[in-house]
């Protein structure tokens, strides 16, 4: 008795170690079934795939949701794809263990974005920021953006790949093998072929970023169908009737200070906490002094295209980066047109590199005198104390601009005096990922971890605007200062947790939303502009109404101050499948070009966008309306491809 006891004791625990070496000999070694050879790498991207099943559905990224058919679909394509190279390679068995390598650190690699993002690999944020990868900052940036889950898979697979690289190395003898290679390899790669271009939604990342690549090259289609419904050559072009040149001495024109605020969400601006503290209390302290726009949006996602449309009046595209890829459009910038009238312009930004995303070169062609950036050569040793995250903490780079700006006004004649300034800045402290402040400046909430992206995000906002109030300590200080207009603006909107933590996902209020106020002492009476739609297109006309300049400009927005019929606001997210948005307060339309998906809310009841109210037939004329509006960005895409914006020959 005791004896079969014993014997049954020891059986029940040998199965742990039976179902462990069984597991290490699928994963190490071929296993033949039906005829078909199941290889170590199969098995490896199928568990990836069941990865990506279940963090989709904890997170509830999948749109739409899965069938039966999709998650099989999901095993089966990583299945078919590596029986069809071990097939088709099987005599040259070297080639087929190089691609199959390849394969599995490419699908790691691409199951590893998913799992860090929520949302798959899109082939548009290759394409417009592969150049961005040969910065340090960048590889920082994506570093920082790695979550718990993403090392937990990254550690899982580095031991499982380390395990079976070594049974590898120590296995000698014979390879399974099937019969009809040749066949099966060409079967399997057919049935590939089929099944990769179906439009049945499932998880093969794979299957995805190639979807995303076809869509994007089909876009050009639509793009050529908005090329016909253009009817001039340069239509954003304007040329007033009359040369209206005016020289410095027959105006006395403002400075203009345009004062960028990175990362700016709009929607937290006179909002508090769950405490009740205010989260932008200097800013919010203004806006009683100016001329606030309530509903203002930047017309993208990101620095450079913030900046192209502020500084050309032009939406920017979705397709390329104009400052990266399109260095021959012909633009008439407002610095330029500016330093028509007499203006010295500069361009200051807090990071030291002004080669990222090609600023530099940009801002010297939109017509900037000076362009400069916080390079360590020019900052001293309290200076460099006092940078984190990506470059000088604001207040201190505030009172280093206005040192620079003395110096040059010192050593400039009596006549270059005279002459009026426009200064743009761009702060960095407020910068994703949100968690590298220092811990005696987390004032809203001391005991936010590096994971509270939320309580983060409010933190840096407030440092943010804490700082900001340094910039109008200094330009008090200084009468030669003191006629200036002050534009206070985001250059793009950030999520801060309210549908999503990263600013290249979806198309919410908060990836585009950012604050902008006009102040000029004196000279401008506070005013708040409601139930109305603005965007950054709208900066250069609204300083053209408020100097009273008419000169030649592209600009397609129109100045705040016009109280005349407006056209809806349109804005682009390049990124997650390439959303197209037309805002005409309170309705907002959002187009998906990926899977064409549509959406219509009301802002004004539905400020979380909740309820998609496409289908409602009260609505059809707004449907109407707005959907014709999207065609403008085609055109406009046409336009920036085609470099139409502006003629190379005007003088």
């Amino acid at each position: 008795m005791a004896n079969r006891f014993s014997a049954s004791f020891s059986l029940i625990l040998s199965i742990p170690g039976n179902v462990f070496s069984s597991l290490i000999h699928l994963l190490t070694k071929p296993v033949a079934f039906f005829g078909l050879v199941f290889y170590p790498s199969t098995w490896v991207l199928i568990s990836m795939q069941l990865i990506l099943i279940v963090k989709s559905f904890l997170s509830k990224s999948s749109e739409p949701p899965l069938f039966p058919s999709g998650l099989l679909l999901s095993m089966l394509l990583p299945l078919l794809l590596i029986q069809a190279v071990k097939n088709l390679l099987h005599f040259i068995s070297i080639a087929g263990n190089v691609l199959t390598v390849f394969l599995c650190l490419f699908y790691f690699l691409l199951t590893l974005f998913f799992v860090t993002e929520d949302a798959p690999f899109d082939y548009s944020l290759l394409h417009l920021n592969a150049d961005l990868l040969s910065y340090k900052q960048s590889w920082i940036l994506l570093f920082e953006r790695l979550n718990i889950y993403s090392y937990i898979v990254f550690i899982f697979y580095s031991f499982l790949f380390l395990v079976m690289i070594r049974t590898h190395l120590k296995k000698k003898g014979h390879r399974a093998r099937s019969k009809y290679s040749l066949l099966s390899g060409t079967v399997c790669l057919a049935l590939y072929s089929l099944l990769i271009n179906t439009p049945l939604q499932n998880m093969d990342q794979f299957y995805t970023l190639y979807h995303s690549y076809k869509e994007y090259s089909f876009q050009q289609k639509a793009i050529k169908q908005a090329e016909s419904l253009l009817d001039k050559p340069f239509p954003y072009v304007h040329i007033p009737d009359s040369s209206l040149a005016v020289s410095i001495d027959s105006k006395d024109l403002p400075h203009i200070f345009l004062v960028c605020l990175e990362s700016c969400n709009g929607t937290l601006i006179e909002k508090r906490t769950g405490r009740g503290d205010e989260i932008t209390p200097f800013f919010n302290s203004l806006i009683s002094q100016g001329v606030y726009a309530e509903h203002f949006y930047g017309n993208s996602v990101q620095t450079a295209r913030g900046f192209f449309a502020l500084l050309t009046g032009n939406l920017p595209g979705f397709r390329k980066k104009e400052f990266t890829s399109m260095t021959n459009l012909n633009i008439r910038s407002l610095p330029a047109i500016l330093s028509e009238y007499g203006y010295r312009s500069y361009f200051i930004k807090a990071y030291h590199d002004l080669n990222y995303d090609n600023t530099g070169e940009f801002m010297k062609k939109a017509g900037f005198h000076n362009v400069w950036s916080m390079t360590e050569d020019i900052l001293d040793s309290k200076e460099k104390e006092n940078r984190w995250g990506w470059g000088l903490q604001d207040d201190y780079f505030y009172r280093k601009i206005f040192r620079m700006l003395d110096k040059e006004w010192e050593e400039n004649s009596s006549e270059q005096k005279r002459r009026p300034l426009f200064v743009t800045t761009l702060n960095v402290s407020n910068h994703m990922m949100f968690n590298s402040m220092p811990a005696n400046q987390k004032y809203l909430y001391p005991d936010a971890g590096p994971e509270d992206y939320a309580k983060n995000f409010r933190n840096s906002m407030f440092l943010s605007d804490s700082c900001l109030r340094e910039f109008f300590v200094q330009l008090d200080k200084r009468e030669w200062l003191r006629n200036s207009i002050i534009v206070i603006v985001g250059d793009h909107g950030f999520p801060s947790g309210e549908h999503t933590t990263k600013n290249e996902k979806g198309a919410w209020e908060e990836n585009f939303r950012t604050p902008i106020l006009f102040l000029w002492r004196g000279h401008l009476k506070p005013l708040r502009l409601s139930g109305r739609a603005y965007s950054q297109i709208d900066l250069m006309p609204t300083l053209f109404d408020l100097l009273d300049l008419n000169p030649a400009h592209h600009s397609v927005g129109k100045s705040v101050f016009d109280p005349g019929e407006r056209e809806p606001v349109l804005l682009t997210q390049p990124y997650d499948g390439i959303y197209l948005v037309s805002v005409d307060y309170p309705f907002k339309m959002v187009k998906r070009l990926r899977g064409n998906f549509r959406a219509i809310y009301n802002l004004s009841i539905d400020p979380g966008e909740k309820h998609n109210l496409i289908n409602q037939d009260s609505l059809r004329p707004v449907v109407i309306k707005l959907q014709e509006s999207l065609m403008k960005i085609m055109m406009n895409q046409v336009l920036l491809e085609s470099n139409r914006i502006w003629p190379g020959s005007y003088n």
